[in-house]
């Protein structure tokens, strides 16, 4: 069709950083360059609820018993008030569309490449109607399962700063200007006159995506007397993205204050190769995006005379995301390397960036201890960390998002049609109540009870007469000093490499990236950890209690919680003539509809107290709120269309 584009679906674990893995389903459509965001979608005419945001989701659709597909790049006044991008209307069969007996059924299976495996999709379609075709009833129901192992490569976060003169090996004049260093490398004073570009992380993940889908309709047809027919319908839909992710990963947060060396500057001012020492980090991830959606309603049309009709449609759509309160993130991420000033088994190297955009960034320095040198990658035979084992904790998330949407909607209007000419008026009511609460481990501050990477890279840290007070020199520290450990050391045998084949097909550049992951559950970590203590100077944010013991408890993210119930009272009049022109004919239409609109909101709100750094983690910060109040609003407006 002109004008309209596939959007596809993306994969990303709940926490993250980087951007999501096309899997190739269609989760969308954009119309004259407007994304999903900017259309409406109807269902026989009626708005759809959402579980994915306020952004339908076709994911969640099946597509194998859809009737009819119309797309409006311009309002239809009596289906809704349009949208920026289009009104996308899905008609589904009903029994008397095809009178009699029918049935149909479908088997497949879909292989994707990388797979190396064959899932099933089958479904069925029964249809029937009876009693000299006064009832009929329509049974459809279908399932799929695809199983989609992706490869995703991103850098991500890139921030400006004034970069230390002593970072440069010379002055580069940018976009932005010169650096203007008086002197540069090691023992230079002062900072660079303009911004340079620094990356946050680089990541390398391997996911498995198991995507399983059910849909089912039911409809049951009844004229009462021949001018009238009454539809009763419900839709139902299923929708289970689970994820699982092994991720290799190093951070640069403190990248400005970590001692850079070696920069090297594009014309733009982003840095393509540095320097830098620091740990690594490898990640699993199980993330699970489960919505369930269920739309029933009915329908009643009478042909009052045969210049008259009359229609009364009402439905009541539901979705929900994560229905059962279950962990839609779940994220270990463990590594080794140095956290605190006296840690060990760093890289000493950094990213380096190609202009080629087909060409993959990499590490310089790969592995504990190693050095970036000549014009690739350096690797260390002790990559993995695993022989010696030198593998402890670091952080873990853990997440629960829950969102619902309930669209209840009432239509009453009457058509009057008579040779070329048609006109439609009536009225429709539109209730839309969203609600959204997440809930997690960074708010309470718990994700960090492990953080370090352990002592076998020497990461303790040392206190001069309380945990409040670090000493000042961590090399020397006095004696009677308390010693602190950060992160647990873990059993070799949850470990095991992947291979991860060719990397990131259509690039070049693979060889200068580690051949494997690692991969682990993250459930066996946590399990473990829990059996272990935490870390000495561990602190909760704000005023959360100190940790228990077992599973770290999630706490409602106040930022997350929101509700929205917005009520539409749209009165509307169509009409439609059809001219003669010559051989052809020209249609000519037009409609007016009036929009109120009421919205009410409510959100927690609060606002920053305080902000320090992480013992255990210098790339991340605690945060301590005020007492969450909540808040409302009212809005009210109108327009004519």
């Amino acid at each position: 069709i002109p004008g309209v584009t596939v959007n596809r679906m993306t994969v990303n674990g709940t926490n993250a950083a980087g951007a999501g893995t096309a899997t190739g389903q269609a989760t969308g459509v954009a119309v004259r360059g407007f994304g999903a965001q900017f259309n409406e979608l109807l269902m026989e005419g009626r708005p759809v609820a959402s579980g994915n945001g306020q952004t339908f989701d076709f994911s969640t659709m099946s597509a194998n018993y859809i009737g009819e597909i119309d797309i409006h790049k311009t309002p239809d006044m009596s289906l809704s008030s349009g949208a920026v991008g289009a009104t996308i209307n899905v008609k589904l069969p009903d029994p008397f569309d095809n009178p009699g007996l029918h049935a149909q059924g479908f088997v497949s299976t879909t292989d994707y490449e990388m797979d190396g495996g064959a899932r099933p999709a089958f479904g069925g379609l029964l249809s029937d109607t009876f009693d000299d075709g006064k009832f009929g009833i329509l049974v459809d129901a279908d399932y799929t399962d695809k199983h989609i192992l992706g490869h995703h490569q991103d850098i991500v976060g890139w921030k400006a700063a004034k970069l230390p003169c002593s970072a440069f090996n010379q002055n580069y004049t940018t976009a932005f200007g010169s650096t203007g260093c008086a002197a540069v490398g090691p023992g230079a004073t002062g900072s660079s006159a303009v911004d340079s570009w620094y990356p946050q992380d680089m990541a390398m993940y391997l996911e498995r995506t198991d995507s399983r889908r059910k849909d089912g309709r039911l409809a049951f047809q009844w004229h009462p007397t021949d001018n009238v027919l009454v539809t009763l319908d419900d839709n139902y839909s299923s929708d289970n993205e689970h994820l699982e992710s092994f991720q290799r990963s190093t951070w640069f947060g403190v990248f400005p204050a970590n001692g850079p060396a070696n920069v090297v500057l594009d014309s733009n001012g982003t840095i393509t190769n540095f320097t830098d020492v620091g740990p690594t980090d490898f990640n699993a991830n199980l993330d699970d995006t489960y919505i369930v959606t269920n739309t029933p309603g009915i329908n009643v049309t009478w042909d009052v005379s045969d210049d008259w009709t009359a229609e009364l449609d009402a439905d009541q759509s539901a979705a929900k995301l994560n229905p059962n309160g279950n962990y839609t993130g779940v994220d270990a991420d463990v590594g080794y390397g140095p956290n605190t000033s006296v840690g060990t088994n760093g890289y000493s190297g950094g990213l380096v960036l190609n202009q080629n955009g087909n060409v993959l960034p990499y590490w310089g320095a790969v592995g504990p201890n190693t050095v970036a040198s000549g014009s690739g990658a350096t690797f260390s035979p002790n990559a993995n960390g695993l022989n010696p084992f030198i593998i402890g904790s670091h952080v873990f998330p853990l997440t629960d998002q829950q969102r619902s949407d309930k669209i209840n909607q009432v239509k009453l209007d009457a058509t009057w049609h008579t040779g070329s000419t048609k006109v439609n008026f009536g009225a429709q009511f539109v209730d839309d109540l969203w609600n959204s609460r997440n809930y997690n481990s960074f708010d309470n501050n718990y994700w960090q009870l492990w953080a370090g990477y352990g002592p076998a890279s020497n990461n303790y840290e040392y206190y001069c007469g309380s945990l409040a007070t670090a000493c000042p020199d961590q090399h020397n520290p006095p004696a009677g000093a308390i010693q602190v450990t950060h992160g647990v050391p873990l059993p070799p045998s949850m470990f095991s490499p992947v291979n991860l084949g060719t990397w990131m097909h259509g690039f070049s550049g693979q060889s200068n990236l580690p051949s494997t992951v690692l991969e682990y559950n993250p459930w066996a970590v946590m399990n473990y950890l829990i059996t272990q203590p935490i870390n000495g100077d561990f602190k909760p944010s704000g005023t959360y209690p100190p940790y228990s013991g077992g599973i770290p408890q999630m706490v409602l993210n106040v930022s997350g919680m929101q509700h929205v119930d917005r009520a539409n009272y749209s009165p509307f009049v169509t009409a439609e003539h059809n001219f003669e022109v010559g051989d052809m004919t020209l249609k000519v239409d037009a409609g007016l509809r009036w929009q109120k609109t009421t919205e009410h909101i409510g959100t927690l709100a609060t606002h920053l107290v305080n902000l320090s750094t992480q013992p255990g983690d210098v790339t991340a910060y605690s945060f301590t709120r005020s007492p969450a109040i909540w808040t409302t609003a009212t809005f009210s407006y109108s327009y004519l269309l």
